[in-house]
């Protein structure tokens, strides 16, 4: 059987079941603000990926909403800090093209559609860092695979200040430059 070379299998991309069942799950107290409820019971919770990539989220008086919060920041932890390979060819993810623009005429290039407040925020941030990671961290050569403007994969790394420091410190790593 051979390999889809559009999927994408980050764990960031996966859906919140799947996603889950590779991690484990703690819950804690947590002090600070909030009243007595937030100091008696356990609605801290901490999601721990097989990766060891972790994420908290204790701010909120329930647990459910603690469990939500955590899961989102645990995609873009996985997001930012781990690289999957990136397939030979076509690239480009389904996600990722029904979040394109119509290309531009003259360059043939289109825009990325994604707010980072979305849920699919983390999985579109993922594929782009893997491809520019996979292109020496030069976005450049990234955004033409990836049929899209350097200018929209940096604006999509951009509004995660963590995301953009990991591409200039990669960047750094390896004597490039610092993007601004």
């Amino acid at each position: 059987m051979t390999q889809d070379p559009c999927a994408y299998n980050h764990p960031a991309a996966l859906p919140d079941e799947l996603l889950l069942a590779q991690c484990t799950m703690a819950r804690d107290t947590s002090g600070g603000p909030g009243g007595q409820h937030r100091n008696r019971v356990r609605t801290q919770t901490t999601l721990v990926h097989t990766t060891g990539i972790r994420a908290t989220a204790g701010e909120r008086r329930s647990a459910v909403d603690n469990k939500r919060v955590a899961l989102k920041r645990l995609r873009l932890n996985l997001a930012v800090n781990l690289r999957m390979p990136v397939p030979l060819g076509d690239l480009g993810s389904d996600l990722l093209r029904t979040r394109r623009s119509r290309p531009d005429k003259q360059t043939g290039l289109a825009r990325i559609r994604v707010n980072p407040d979305h849920h699919d925020y983390p999985a579109i941030l993922a594929e782009v860092l893997d491809t520019i990671a996979d292109a020496a961290w030069d976005p450049k050569p990234a955004g033409t695979r990836l049929e899209v403007t350097m200018t929209q994969l940096l604006r999509v790394i951009r509004d995660h200040p963590p995301a953009w420091q990991k591409l200039n410190t990669e960047r750094a790593n390896l004597g490039l430059h610092p993007l601004k």
